[in-house]
């Protein structure tokens, strides 16, 4: 369906599970870009680390995956910085924890992006959009 889909629409965004099922690694297999989201929690990094080296042994090349952390609380001792030498992939985009601004879109049912476009939260996401934008241009030059 994906690679049907490739011939109707210049990009297609796919949230898949978090467990590499045939499915998920066919998708992923043909996937420009793979964004892989983790939180600063020892659980979520043990499964980042789990999906990277499930994709090293699939030889895809790190440079396809935007590492993202999802939630970032400075007040948590786990940086951005140290899971990135920890998995030796860098975390390319961290989206910061504003339970006020998430939580007030959620019950309202209007993305925060829409009405809080100068928090940082939306500042963030579109900085996200510009990496992601970058990736795909350079995978497809390649």
């Amino acid at each position: 369906i994906v690679q049907y889909l490739q011939n109707l629409f210049e990009y297609i965004i796919v949230d898949t599970t978090p467990y590499l099922t045939d499915s998920v690694q066919s998708i992923i297999d043909i996937a420009t870009v793979i964004v892989l989201v983790a939180t600063q929690d020892i659980p979520s990094i043990k499964s980042a680390n789990s999906f990277l080296g499930l994709s090293d042994q699939s030889g895809i090349n790190r440079k396809r995956i935007l590492f993202t952390l999802n939630r970032y609380d400075k007040r948590i001792a786990i940086s951005p910085e140290r899971i990135s030498e920890s998995l030796k992939q860098t975390v390319e985009g961290v989206i910061p924890l504003e339970e006020r601004i998430v939580t007030t879109s959620i019950n309202r049912g209007v993305p925060f992006i829409v009405e809080n476009k100068s928090s940082v939260i939306s500042k963030s996401i579109y900085s996200i959009a510009e990496k992601l934008k970058d990736k795909i241009s350079t995978q497809e030059e390649e």
